[in-house]
């Protein structure tokens, strides 16, 4: 795991060459191109719980983080904190807003997020909010908000069913390549089994090393 301010980590899986698209295609693309800076503005990315939102705007933040100034911030995790954390991040170049709708109801927070979209599109920089729902159905009390989220680019997700995605066996085999990892397998008691040793760093952790983790300062 990588640390950032606020005690938040991203994790070492989560990025884009770990994320196995099957019906999420379309919004992979859409955020690799913002991760890249080829694309900006603001993105509502919404799907059920288990569809990939968090593990895709994680790896927004680790690929954006290469090249300009990124963040990351959990809402459902750091929302006690109160909404003083969100000063500063308008200087951020690309942010990634998870959980949105943990926060929906509560005034403070939907003022400082609203201000917050408009400062992002303003500059020209990248904001990706995330939340179970698309904005429209979410249960907003600040009208602005509502009508400023629904003018963003929308994404949908679906949960991957079994059938969809690879195999077991194949999405291991992808995540040792991810990884740099070599597999070996061997038969234990009747049964096949596979274990893992690491050759090298990953890729992305490897620039990790040398480059500042992605900051959401100052938030303290």
């Amino acid at each position: 795991m990588r640390q950032i301010p606020l005690s938040v980590r991203l994790a070492d899986r989560a990025v884009f060459g770990s994320f196995l698209p099957a019906h999420n295609a379309e919004a992979l693309a859409h955020l690799q191109r913002l991760a890249s800076g080829a694309a900006g503005g603001l993105t509502w990315l919404c799907g059920p719980r288990g569809s990939g939102k968090t593990h895709l705007l994680q790896a927004v933040c680790a690929a954006a983080s290469e090249h300009m100034r990124a963040g990351y911030v959990p809402l459902a995790e750091v929302a006690a904190l109160g909404v003083g954390l969100l000063d500063g991040l308008p200087q951020m170049q690309c942010l990634c807003l998870d959980d949105v709708d943990r926060v929906a109801g509560q005034h403070e927070w939907e003022r400082g997020i609203f201000g917050l979209l408009r400062e992002i599109e303003e500059s020209g920089a990248r904001l990706v909010l995330a939340a179970q729902a698309p904005p429209a159905l979410i249960d907003f009390s600040l009208a602005d908000l509502t009508s400023r989220s629904t003018s963003c680019s929308i994404r949908s997700m679906r949960r991957r069913s079994p059938r969809s995605g690879a195999s077991p066996c194949h999405s291991f085999a992808r995540c040792c390549a991810q990884r740099g990892c070599a597999r070996t397998e061997r038969a234990a008691a009747g049964r096949g089994s596979q274990s893992v040793s690491r050759t090298s760093a990953p890729r992305e952790l490897r620039r990790a090393d040398r480059a500042p983790a992605p900051a959401i300062s100052p938030l303290r």
